[in-house]
């Protein structure tokens, strides 16, 4: 995969973390022949346009509740105890801002792109063997939220 395609959603990823408020860092770029077994919640989101494929975002319970949060309270809303269906739509809408930024990056490269709508993928151990080619796993330690899984961003286009 060019880098060019993959540094966007680095970059948007990095930016939301960052207006987050968040202490994050990077790990080591993997690549991954499919199937990709993924861990925790997962959202799914499609790439179309001039580029294709898909990208997604796998964190556990507790740091999507830890995301959620934060967004919340970026609008004023107290914390939830637990992971219900109002933190699921915000880390929905988290993994819509990425797209979304990553989309506006790819736009400034002349490049038309547009991204589907999220798709929840709930369970301990997910396989995602529709890939047909090589999978970028891109690993995010999130110091805050204090788990062991944190964050794994994955982009398969073409």
């Amino acid at each position: 995969m060019d880098v060019s395609i993959l540094n966007p959603f680095l970059t948007a990823m990095f930016q939301l973390l960052d207006n987050l408020e968040t202490q994050c860092e990077r790990g080591s770029i993997q690549g991954i022949k499919p199937p990709v077994q993924l861990e925790g919640l997962t959202i799914d989101i499609g790439v179309i346009g001039d580029i294709s494929g898909k990208f997604l975002i796998s964190v556990s319970p507790k740091t999507a509740l830890f995301l959620a949060n934060r967004l919340g309270k970026s609008y004023g809303m107290l914390p939830p105890e637990t992971f219900g269906p109002m933190e699921k739509s915000a880390f929905q809408e988290i993994s819509n801002i990425i797209g979304g930024l990553a989309s506006s990056i790819l736009a400034n490269s002349n490049l038309t792109v547009n991204i589907t709508p999220p798709t929840i993928i709930e369970g301990s151990t997910v396989d995602t063997g529709a890939y047909s080619r090589m999978v970028i796993k891109i690993p995010i330690d999130i110091k805050e939220a204090q788990d062991r899984m944190g964050m794994n961003l994955y982009v398969s286009i073409a």
